[in-house]
């Protein structure tokens, strides 16, 4: 079984630029964002249904490819920044 981790749900997004996706899709690609990964047994989680009831009230059955494309670009981790190394920029 091929991997579900962020890396497909990306390619899924840029082979698929015009798509809707469903709620269920939606929470997978956010939990993996936020994971590294998102496998069928991780579906039980409280934290992935927490995600789909959110999407749910938010956008209902399926997203638009802009809002999957946000809200996935949303939950993945950002690079630390300078300041969030303890480092000062030199003047």
């Amino acid at each position: 079984m091929a991997l579900r981790d962020t890396h497909h749900y990306r390619r899924l997004l840029n082979n698929n630029p015009t798509a809707t996706v469903g709620t269920p899709l939606a929470a997978a690609m956010i939990y993996s964002a936020r994971h590294g990964s998102c496998e069928h047994a991780d579906r039980a989680t409280a934290e992935y249904k927490h995600i789909v009831r959110t999407l749910l009230s938010s956008y209902g059955d399926s997203l638009s490819p802009i809002d999957a494309r946000k809200e996935f670009a949303r939950a993945l981790p950002r690079p630390k920044q300078e300041n969030d190394l303890g480092l000062e920029r030199s003047r």
